[in-house]
């Protein structure tokens, strides 16, 4: 048990430091904000993020890719979509051109600022 749980959190450090890395590198594209959003919602399953959706209930560790989609573009950022099929929930992810998470919320209201 010790050997899952440690695995487990080299897996959560690798995640964690990928979803932010992209703040130095640039601009992102509509495929990596897809898969910024996609990990962010895997992390939102065992942590609260501050975001207003909070720490996600267990069901959300099972989306795929096919879940995920980039709802907007809008100056400087992307809207992309997390679909929960089982809950019939989703949340809206605003991401940053630089890769950095701004904002996830149960409806999708971002104003371009």
């Amino acid at each position: 048990m010790k050997k899952i749980l440690s695995i487990l959190a080299l897996v959560i450090v690798f995640a964690s430091g990928s979803v932010f890395a992209h703040g130095s590198h640039g601009k992102i594209s509509g495929q990596d904000a897809k898969s910024i959003a996609y990990k962010s919602v895997k992390q939102m399953t065992f942590k609260d993020l501050g975001f207003e959706p909070g720490k996600l209930n267990e069901s959300w560790k099972k989306i795929t890719d096919a879940d995920i989609s980039v709802v907007e573009v809008g100056t400087g950022y992307f809207v992309v979509s997390a679909k929960n099929t089982s809950e019939e929930a989703t949340i809206y992810f605003k991401i940053a051109t630089n890769g950095q998470v701004l904002a996830a919320s149960e409806t999708n209201n971002f104003l371009e600022e």
